[in-house]
């Protein structure tokens, strides 16, 4: 699983070192990244670890996007959206984890 955080990132870092072309792409990728863990992982710290992180980063690629004269501004929508799947799963885990077995 390293490997796989570790090489997305490793994405990420190349296409932000080309300047503000690909903030827009950086923003997509990043979200959509933690959608596909938020909806087929379960919330393992180290997983929830990674998709906060990718938050981050997708929330600073749009805000460098909507910055940048002539761009097409981004909704937060999709960010909004996306956390809160995020914090529905944590907390679906959280019911779980406290229940009492055989409930």
């Amino acid at each position: 699983m390293d490997h796989c955080f570790d090489s997305i990132l490793e994405i990420i870092q190349k296409l932000d070192g080309m300047g503000a072309t690909y903030t827009k792409t950086l923003y997509i990728i990043c979200l959509d990244t933690a959608n596909l863990l938020i909806g087929t992982c379960q919330m393992e710290k180290k997983i929830a670890n990674f998709i906060n992180k990718l938050f981050k980063m997708g929330d600073k690629y749009l805000v460098e996007n909507n910055n940048q004269p002539g761009s097409t501004e981004i909704s937060r929508a999709y960010v909004n959206a996306s956390f809160e799947a995020y914090r529905k799963k944590k907390e679906q885990r959280k019911q779980r984890e406290t229940a009492p077995e055989g409930a």
